[in-house]
């Protein structure tokens, strides 16, 4: 009675490892770049942030500290270019230019990191600042 099992060849073996070392290899590399993509989102939502929070204090110009360890920004003398390297991981720096009408600024402010490879990474934003409130006159 003839034997009707057949093994695996040695090629077919070798083939089927190869088509799941590149399967593997292609995954490992999605789930870098997503790790990557994902860091770099973090940091850029961390940067809006701090970003935001020097806007918010520009902003707060001829408002009453509530903190009185916290003072406010005022219009004539606060709203110059700068920079503020205070911050753990970002480099905030900020450009602001008469708007062309008198009592707006221009406020351009920038926030730079590190990422994981050394290189820089930067995120930016633009904005107006009026020196009276919407509602004052």
């Amino acid at each position: 009675m003839p034997n009707s099992q057949q093994g695996l060849s040695f090629v077919e073996v070798m083939m089927s490892m190869m088509l799941i070392a590149t399967a593997t290899l292609g995954l490992v590399k999605l789930h870098i770049e997503l790790e990557q993509r994902s860091e770099f989102a973090r940091h850029r939502q961390q940067a809006l942030m701090v970003m935001e929070e020097k806007l918010t204090w520009f902003y707060s110009r001829g408002a009453t500290s509530s903190l009185p360890t916290r003072p406010v920004a005022d219009f004539a003398t606060n709203l110059i270019s700068g920079s503020d390297d205070s911050h753990f991981r970002y480099q905030l720096t900020w450009r602001i230019e008469e708007g062309g009408v008198e009592g707006l600024r221009d406020i351009q402010i920038e926030a730079n990191w590190l990422d994981r490879h050394g290189e820089e990474q930067s995120v930016a934003l633009e904005t107006r600042l009026f020196e009276f409130g919407e509602f004052e006159r």
